[in-house]
């Protein structure tokens, strides 16, 4: 029975209403993915991070850059990439060897105002202005870290900013301790893609395959001591090998999920720092390791910091028990 005034709805009515229901939590869903709160020290500790890891990148480069970058340099910068370039402040200092060093101390001084958090924005439009200078001023000697850091500085641009862990904090003041998560995303993302496409185009080759790669990279110009030290372990090299592809494909996923983030976190520190040891493209761990603070929430920061307050207590009373003595008062 329809009662009297009611409009009747046909059964695409029906449909579209059943549609525009549905819709609801799914752009709900999508806001908080992007758009709910986080614990700002995540920002703070990826910039700060970042700062760091950019820093380390321009000081290695610093012994070469008269040597890579400018016009005397042993690339051929005069073959036309420059000039193609669509951002290249190298170009006006290309004759210069003190421009050249100028440019490189600039954006050494927007690494340290970036880490102290003193315009935040701004440093990391300097850093990003730099990335893209260099990519088109060595693109031969250009690496996928400083690629990395190239978009990481665009998500710093645009990423929400407090004064969390800054030297603009003041006393008494609170600042706001819940930001938007929508700059941790995109770091996440990012940090998914790299694992992932490292993966897919090593799984193909023969040497990975094979669990020979980690052998025949320990002789190469790469090693950090190069020799045939593994070619006669080939348990140990396939061993390596293997664990490194099934590690990189598994960090992004425990990272994902709450309950095996700690599983993550300690296997892509120690991959990272695996490679360090072995290669001479240590450079590549210092840069990824930032991107693992966009996983961080609150509750990691507080157990972290209890973990470090535990810590200190234990090296305070060390260092009084070794002072005094066995009678010393250690409370």
């Amino acid at each position: 029975m329809t009662e009297p005034g009611a409009v009747k709805l046909t059964a695409e009515d029906r449909a579209t209403a059943e549609e525009g229901r549905s819709s609801v939590p799914l752009l709900g869903a999508i806001n908080n993915w992007f758009f709910a709160p986080v614990d700002a020290r995540a920002y703070a500790a990826f910039r700060i991070g970042y700062a760091a890891a950019t820093a380390c990148v321009l000081l290695d480069l610093w012994r070469l850059r008269h040597t890579l970058i400018g016009h005397a340099s042993m690339i051929d910068n005069a073959g036309g990439h420059w000039v193609r370039a669509p951002i290249n402040c190298f170009l006006w200092v290309q004759s210069s060897p003190t421009g050249v060093s100028l440019l490189l101390g600039i954006a050494l001084l927007a690494c340290l105002l970036l880490g102290l958090g003193i315009g935040v924005r701004l440093s990391a439009l300097v850093l990003w202005v730099y990335q893209v200078s260099l990519g088109a001023a060595v693109l031969p000697a250009y690496s996928g870290f400083d690629a990395v850091l190239r978009v990481l500085a665009i998500v710093v641009l645009i990423s929400p900013t407090s004064s969390v862990w800054t030297v603009r904090a003041r006393d008494g003041e609170r600042p706001p301790t819940k930001l938007p998560r929508y700059g941790l995303r995109l770091i996440q993302w990012q940090f998914l893609l790299i694992y992932t496409s490292t993966v897919w185009l090593k799984a193909p080759d023969i040497f990975w395959r094979s669990g020979e790669a980690v052998a025949y990279f320990s002789m190469s110009m790469f090693a950090r001591i190069p020799g045939a030290h593994l070619a006669n372990w080939p348990a140990v090299y396939t061993f390596l090998t293997w664990s490194t592809l099934i590690v990189e494909a598994a960090i992004p996923w425990l990272m994902w999920k709450r309950s095996t983030r700690l599983l993550g976190l300690v296997l892509g520190l120690s991959l990272h720092f695996g490679i360090s040891l072995m290669s001479k493209i240590g450079l590549f761990a210092v840069v990824m390791a930032p991107m693992y603070m966009a996983f961080l929430e609150a509750r990691d920061f507080e157990a972290i910091s209890a973990w470090l307050s535990k810590s200190a207590g234990l090296w305070r009373r060390f260092r009084i028990s070794r002072r005094d003595g066995p009678n010393a008062d250690t409370d």
